[in-house]
């Protein structure tokens, strides 16, 4: 299982960006946090021909799939967390799902459900 943001792991941060510019403010290898693929597209179409890794944020199962065929690293979701998983795993996704959560206590469970990871807020900037 993927762990990002648990004070025990050294992890990578995601860095939020929200235009073009701010990826400037990065480090060179850095994988950025986006938000909403609708809202961000142009910044994800940079990613894809800069070979920049990114996460994506999503709410939907069209979502799912745009993330995925768009080659997110990451997918976040928040809810659904299994239903995306096993869509996942049909389609044989190379992007994994990590669910957002705030306490740790909700790794046995979402590992019983077999999802790839989780991430806590503070692996994000």
């Amino acid at each position: 299982m993927i762990i990002l943001g648990h004070s025990y792991f050294d992890y990578p941060i995601l860095y939020k960006v929200d235009k073009i510019d701010d990826i400037n403010q990065t480090p060179s290898n850095a994988i950025l946090y986006i938000h909403k693929i609708e809202k961000s597209i142009t910044i994800i179409q940079f990613c894809q021909k800069n070979s920049i890794e990114f996460a994506i944020e999503i709410d939907t199962i069209k979502e799912l799939i745009f993330a995925n065929a768009l080659n997110a690293k990451y997918i976040i979701c928040k809810d659904n967390c299994k239903k995306y998983q096993e869509l996942a795993e049909n389609y044989l996704f190379d992007s994994k799902i990590l669910a957002y959560i705030e306490d740790e206590n909700e790794i046995e469970h979402l590992a019983l459900n077999g999802i790839d990871g989780v991430i806590f807020k503070e692996a994000i900037a």
